[in-house]
């Protein structure tokens, strides 16, 4: 009994022995086995290719991926890619995937995870969706998607239920839209990404916009027939120069074919007329405008002539006449011009915003779908000197001051610099200044630009080196963040057409 009894002694602890040499055995191949390093992941299409560094002469290298970062849908059966260091997949679903390798020796211990790399196949979907509303106009802006050549947008009352969900509406290749005359209520948007070959990204994240009740609905005060384009057929909203360099300014002001009449926007009560100055027969009208509980004001300025009725009290039905838009003369380069306009300021008092005439908002916003018409007509011909750092019809005011603008156009197509950066003084004579850039934003050339606009054809301005050297001589127009320019080299002449153009964007 007492031989059994060593011998099975003997037999325990050869298997304890035998235990732990197999265990630390385990553990030893396993610590030595070193996870791949240095992934990276190469995307052609739909084709991703990649590649991996090694150390410690693996046998082998499993791969591990998921949608969603460290959580892998093989994480208990890896892809093996066998003893390589590169592998290419075809034909990959669209989607966001995160993928991890892992080696193996030759007894199949594997190493730690490798650093986790993603990948995007196919379009992502936009980024950095906001919505900002004003009045009853939604403006969304986003992030680009590499590859993208458009986008789609989709909406609703309810979240994740888009009343176009089949096609969407094609919004084209910008990083910005508005919409207006919204019916009031809440509304979610979404966008998705499409590029030329029929490709198109999944839904991205909403955007939450709420048009509110009460807003007005508002005409602009003049005929289409009665627009003119002698000096700048528009100056917008929000543009700082001239009287407006500090606040920026709080209309627009509108130009008028000599004694063409102005109108009201929107039915109400004159609130004040008043005289302008002693010298000038001109008046300043203010008319007060209820919607529900809200209270809106519309005025007009340089109105000579008044028609009969417009008195203090006095009510006003949309569209009728208030006089006349008065004449003006100034200065357009070397030339003395008169021309008839009206500055016209649309007032909410529920607002507080800017540095000075804290209630104006933007007439643009509130416009009925026939003054839009109008609008759109007479901008296509406007044409001012601070359109190269303010190129919109509603520009922001601003809460602070303004000591410059810098803009930065950069180009779609065409064969100029890659970009084009002004920057526009403020203040004083309103200097401006410019870089011509390459690819990467580094300045290849900079200096100084004057600038000569005209409404009637192409704008112009002059590119002077500060380096010195004869001036780069340009034509230009710009429209709704969309420049087209044309311009030579050093000392030669000024181009009269934009037949060799570059087109520039901007956001």
């Amino acid at each position: 009994m007492k031989h059994i009894m060593g011998v099975m002694k003997k037999f325990q602890i050869l298997f304890v022995l035998l235990f732990q040499c197999i265990f630390l055995h385990s553990l030893s191949s396993a610590a030595s086995v070193v996870a791949p390093s240095n992934v990276r992941a190469t995307i052609s299409g739909s084709s991703l290719t990649l590649s991996w560094d090694v150390s410690g002469n693996p046998s082998g290298v499993m791969l591990y991926y998921g949608n969603s970062t460290g959580l892998y849908i093989n994480e208990n059966s890896g892809v093996d890619l066998g003893n390589s260091t590169s592998r290419t997949f075809n034909n990959i679903p669209q989607g966001t995937y995160y993928i991890a390798l892992k080696s193996y020796d030759s007894s199949g211990a594997l190493s730690g995870y490798s650093t986790e790399v993603s990948i995007v196949v196919g379009i992502a979907a936009p980024s950095n969706l906001t919505s900002t509303v004003n009045g009853s106009s939604v403006t969304i802006s986003w992030t680009a998607s590499a590859g993208a050549t458009g986008y789609k947008l989709y909406y609703g009352t309810t979240s994740t239920n888009y009343v176009n969900s089949a096609n969407g509406l094609d919004i084209g290749n910008s990083l910005s839209s508005t919409f207006y005359n919204i019916p009031s209520g809440t509304y979610y948007i979404a966008l998705k990404s499409y590029d030329n070959s029929g490709n198109s990204s999944d839904i991205s994240s909403e955007t939450i916009a709420t048009v509110a009740a009460e807003n007005i609905t508002i005409e602009l005060p003049i005929n289409l027939s009665d627009s003119a384009s002698t000096v700048y057929s528009l100056w917008p909203y929000g543009i700082h120069g001239s009287v407006h360099s500090y606040d920026g300014h709080p209309g627009i002001d509108i130009e008028y074919t000599p004694g063409s009449s102005v109108m009201a926007a929107y039915s109400g009560t004159i609130n004040s007329i008043f005289d302008e100055s002693s010298s000038s027969n001109t008046k300043t009208v203010s008319i007060n405008h209820t919607v529900g509980s809200k209270t809106w004001r519309t005025t007009y300025t340089n109105i000579e002539s008044l028609s009969n009725g417009i008195a203090n009290g006095a009510q006003v039905a949309t569209g009728q006449v208030i006089g006349v838009a008065g004449s003006v003369t100034q200065y357009v380069g070397s030339s003395l011009v008169t021309f008839a306009m009206t500055h016209f300021q649309l007032d909410d008092f529920s607002q507080s915003y800017g540095l000075s005439n804290v209630s104006a908002v933007s007439p643009e916003y509130y416009l009925s779908a026939s003054g839009r018409t109008i609008l759109n007509s007479i901008w296509q011909h406007a044409a001012y000197r601070q359109e190269i750092c303010e190129p919109y019809i509603t520009n922001s005011r601003g809460t602070t001051p303004y000591p410059e603008i810098v803009r930065t156009w950069t180009k779609v197509s065409g064969s100029h610099s890659a970009q084009i950066v002004f920057t526009c003084v403020t203040s004083g004579n309103g200097s401006v200044s410019y870089s011509l850039n390459d690819d990467t934003g580094s300045v290849i050339e900079s200096g100084a630009v004057t600038v000569n606009n005209a409404t009637s054809s192409f704008s112009s301005l002059d590119f002077q080196p500060s380096s010195g050297g004869s001036s780069k001589l340009a034509v230009y127009t710009i429209l709704n963040g969309s420049m087209s320019i044309d311009y030579r080299g050093a000392g030669e002449s000024r181009p009269s057409d934009l037949s060799n153009v570059s087109v520039y964007t901007t956001n």
